[in-house]
Order: C-alpha cells, then sequence, then structure tokens
C-alpha cells in the first residue's frame, strides 16, 4: 500500500518522505521511486510495532524535521495506522493547526485488523471525535483498509483557501 502510494505521488510530481515510528521515529527521504524502491521496502520492512506515541512523533517531524525540509512546507500527509492513537496534546494539536491553515491537508489509511478490531473506525467516528488528538480530529479525510476493501470513512469538510 505505501509503494502504491509512492508512485502516485510520484506520478504526480510530488516530493514523499516516509516517516515510520513505533518506539522511536524514522524518515526516508524517496527521491525516484524507480532508483529508490529497495532501499524503500528494506527502509518499510524494519518497522516496529506498538508503542504509539503519536504526541512524540508529531511533536518531532513539526520541530525536527519540517523546518529543515522547507519543500515540504505544505505536504499532503498520509497516516498509515491502525489508529490506536494515544490521545495528542493541546500543544501539538495547535502545530497540526497551525500547519493546516497554511494548507497541509492530513489524510488517514486505518488498515484494520478484523481479528482485533471487529468493526469500521467510520461506526465509532463520533465517539473518537469526543477526545483532543484523535485520528477523526487530526485527520481531515479517512479511509479505512480492510481484507482487500477500502472504505471512505470521512470526507473534508468544506477546506477553506486563501
Amino acid at each position: 500500500m505505501s509503494i502504491a502510494i509512492c508512485i502516485i505521488a510520484q506520478r504526480r510530481k510530488r516530493k514523499v518522505l516516509v516517516v515510520k515510528y513505533s518506539y522511536s521515529h524514522d524518515l526516508f527521504r524517496l527521491h525516484n521511486i524507480e532508483h529508490d524502491k529497495k532501499d524503500l521496502l528494506d527502509f518499510l520492512d524494519e518497522a516496529e510495532m506498538g508503542g504509539n506515541d503519536e504526541d512524540s512523533m508529531f511533536r518531532w517531524l513539526f520541530d525536527e524535521i519540517m523546518p529543515f525540509e522547507g519543500d515540504y512546507s505544505t505536504a499532503d500527509i498520509l497516516c498509515i495506522s491502525d489508529f490506536g492513537w494515544m490521545p495528542i496534546s493541546e500543544e501539538v494539536m495547535d502545530k497540526i493547526n497551525a500547519e493546516k491553515q497554511k494548507g497541509m491537508t492530513f489524510y488517514g489509511l486505518n488498515i484494520v485488523d478484523s481479528s482485533t478490531m471487529g468493526q469500521y473506525m467510520g461506526d465509532h467516528m463520533e465517539e473518537m471525535s469526543e477526545y483532543l488528538g484523535s485520528p477523526a480530529n487530526v485527520c481531515d479525510s479517512m479511509w479505512e483498509y480492510e481484507n482487500g476493501i477500502c472504505k471512505e470513512t470521512k470526507k473534508i469538510e468544506n477546506k477553506q483557501s486563501d
């Protein structure tokens, strides 16, 4: 799924940064999918599972990475996760909202494991939006992928542009 998204972005002449996180954070700058595919696959293959700290990851992304990646200042951010997120602090939500005001868009792709999740996240969207920093509050649009089917669960709502 990540490779397909990178291919689409590159065909649209979009730059791609791939971030993975769990107990630590790591970044891959994709320059050319044809030349970098093996390195990208190696990067993705070494993913850790569990121990998510989205607050720390977003802080790292906005404070330590983005200031040095000027070409990505209005990038689209795609979060691929199981969305078992910990609540995000008000400080980090302020940073996310500031980036959205500058033109950044956040997309969420929930990879559903039906053996543990049971139901689509879309069935719980209202409950999720009740806590600060939930995927429903961070992501402008969201999809779920389960058993080969991708289902939209939230659309961008009248995003204003300057």
